[in-house]
C-alpha cells in the first residue's frame, strides 16, 4: 500500500506544472469573450474531457442528455470472480461572475484530476488491475445539477465520491444546511354568500354584522384580495419563526406572478439536518394554508424542483483522509471562533446515496469565500500548493479503499447507519418520566382509598 501512495504522489508532483496550467485556463474561461455562460461552461467541459483523454480515460460527455456534464473512467470495476472498488472525484467548472469564479472552481476540477491522475498512475503499474477510478464533472451545482445527477442514477456504481474545495480554513468535515423552498399561489376567489346567524339559547340570535338581520346581510360577501392573504401568510409564518429551533433559518418574501388578481409568497427554510428541515414543512405549510382558509382566496402550495440535504459527513473517511495528510504535511487550521454551518449545497444529496469525502482547505488566507481578499489568494502560488497538497491526501485515501476491501465495507455500513438512525431521530428534547416526588400535584382526596368522590354521596 504504501508504494502504491508513493507512486500516487510522484506522479501529482510531475504533473503539478500541468495541473497549475489546468487551472489557470479554467480560471481565464470567465475572462473571454463569451457573453453567454453556457458557452463557458462547454469550453471548460471540452478542456476537462480533452485533457483526461490525452491520460488515457474513457470520456462521456452529456450525462442522460444533461448538456455540459461528462464523466471520464480508466480501469475495471468489476471482474468475474470480485467486484472492484470504483472511486469517484467530483469536479466542477461553474462561472460564477464575470470577471472571477468566487468560490474557487478551478481549484476544485485541479483537485479533482490531480488525484484522478495519481490514481490512473497506480492502476497502470499495479497488477492485477486494483479497480476503477471515475472523475464526474457537473457545471450547474449552483443550481443542484448533482441532485439531478444522482436522480438521473449516474452514482449508481460508485462506491465512494470525493471531492475537496478552497476555503478560509482547512476542516475535514465541514457542515452545511439542508435547504427547501415553498411557494404558495394565491387567487381572488368568487364571491361567497355570508355565513348563517348563529342559535344560541342564552344570547339569541348573533349575526355575523352583530345587528339585526336587514338586507345587507343577503348580499354576497366578496373574497379578500390576493395580495392581503399574501401578507397574513407572511405574518404567519413570521409568527412561527419564533419556536424555531436551534440553527434554523427562514426567508420569506411576497408579491405578484403576474396574472390578474394573483399572488404569491415564496418561504425559504434552512436547517441542520433533515429531520428538523421536514419538521419545519410541517409547520410552514399550515401557516400558508390558514391564510387562505380565513380569507376566502383560492390557493395552491408548490415545493421548489430542487431540494438540498444536509451534507452528511463520513467518519472513517474523515480519519483516512486525517491519517494521510498528516504524511503529506496539511493538518487542520484551529478556529479563531465558532465553527460555522455552510450553507446549502446540491453534494449533500449525493453523500444520502454515496459514501462522500468533502473537505476544505486553506489557500493562504482567512477571509470569506467570494470576499476580494480570497479571491486574490486563490491566483497565489501558496493556494497552488495547498492545492497539490490536498490532492494527495485524497489520492492517498482513496488507494486505502481500493487497496484495502475491509476499509470500503466500514464506510458503506456507517452510511447504511447513519441513514437508519436519520429516520428514526426525533427533534423533541427527551425528558424524564420518573418524576421526584416534589413535582407531583397531590390530590385533595386520594383514588386509592373509598373515600373517594364516588363513595361521597
Amino acid at each position: 500500500m504504501d508504494w502504491y501512495k508513493t507512486a500516487a504522489c510522484d506522479e501529482i508532483d510531475k504533473r503539478s506544472n500541468d495541473l497549475y496550467k489546468f487551472s489557470s485556463r479554467i480560471w481565464k474561461s470567465t475572462k473571454s469573450s463569451a457573453s453567454d455562460t453556457d458557452v463557458k461552461k462547454n469550453k471548460n467541459m471540452d478542456y476537462i474531457s480533452k485533457f483526461l483523454k490525452k491520460n488515457d480515460f474513457h470520456i462521456d460527455c452529456n450525462l442522460q442528455g444533461m448538456p455540459g456534464t461528462f464523466k471520464a473512467w480508466y480501469g475495471v470495476s468489476s471482474s468475474t470472480s470480485n467486484k472492484r472498488v470504483n472511486v469517484a472525484f467530483l469536479c466542477r467548472y461553474d462561472v460564477e461572475g464575470k470577471t472571477n469564479q468566487f468560490s474557487g472552481n478551478h481549484l476544485v476540477a485541479e483537485t479533482a484530476v490531480a488525484a484522478a491522475l495519481g490514481i490512473n498512475a497506480v492502476l497502470k503499474l499495479s497488477c492485477p488491475t486494483v479497480g476503477m477510478v471515475t472523475v464526474i464533472g457537473c457545471p450547474d451545482t449552483v443550481y443542484g445539477g448533482m441532485a439531478t445527477l444522482v436522480n438521473m442514477g449516474v452514482f449508481k456504481n460508485v462506491d465512494v465520491v470525493m471531492m475537496a474545495f478552497p476555503g478560509p480554513r482547512t476542516d475535514w468535515s465541514p457542515r452545511f444546511f439542508g435547504r427547501k423552498t415553498f411557494q404558495a399561489i394565491y387567487k381572488k376567489g368568487p364571491p361567497t354568500k355570508p355565513p348563517k346567524p348563529i342559535q344560541s339559547s342564552v344570547c339569541g340570535v348573533i349575526y355575523p354584522d352583530q345587528g339585526l338581520p336587514s338586507a345587507h346581510s343577503e348580499q354576497k360577501v366578496p373574497p379578500c384580495d390576493a395580495q392581503d392573504v399574501c401578507m397574513v401568510a407572511y405574518q404567519n409564518v413570521l409568527a412561527m419563526q419564533e419556536h424555531f429551533g436551534k440553527g434554523w433559518k427562514m426567508n420569506a418574501s411576497f408579491g405578484r406572478t403576474g396574472l390578474k388578481n394573483e399572488c404569491r409568497t415564496v418561504v425559504c427554510t434552512s436547517a441542520p439536518s433533515n429531520p428538523e428541515l421536514f419538521f419545519m414543512e410541517k409547520r410552514i405549510l399550515p401557516c400558508l394554508e390558514a391564510a387562505a382558509h380565513a380569507s376566502g382566496c383560492d390557493f395552491e402550495t408548490h415545493m421548489a424542483q430542487k431540494t438540498y440535504y444536509s451534507f452528511m459527513n463520513n467518519k472513517e473517511l474523515c480519519y483516512l483522509l486525517q491519517m494521510n495528510a498528516y504524511y503529506c504535511g496539511t493538518l487542520a487550521t484551529p478556529l479563531v471562533k465558532r465553527r460555522p454551518i455552510m450553507e446549502a449545497i446540491d453534494v449533500g444529496n449525493v453523500s444520502h446515496v454515496v459514501p462522500t469525502l468533502m473537505p476544505m482547505f486553506y489557500v493562504g488566507s482567512d477571509a470569506d469565500i467570494g470576499s476580494n481578499e480570497f479571491v486574490k489568494a486563490l491566483r497565489s502560488p501558496i493556494a497552488q500548493a495547498y492545492t497539490v497538497s490536498i490532492a494527495k491526501a485524497i489520492a492517498m485515501t482513496a488507494i486505502d479503499l481500493l487497496v484495502n476491501p475491509g476499509s470500503i465495507s466500514k464506510v458503506k455500513d456507517e452510511l447504511a447507519e447513519s441513514l437508519k438512525k436519520e429516520k428514526t431521530v426525533s427533534i423533541f428534547k427527551e425528558f424524564s418520566t420518573a418524576f421526584p416526588e416534589r413535582n407531583l400535584i397531590k390530590m385533595p382526596v386520594p383514588y386509592d382509598t373509598n373515600v373517594g368522590w364516588s363513595k361521597q354521596n
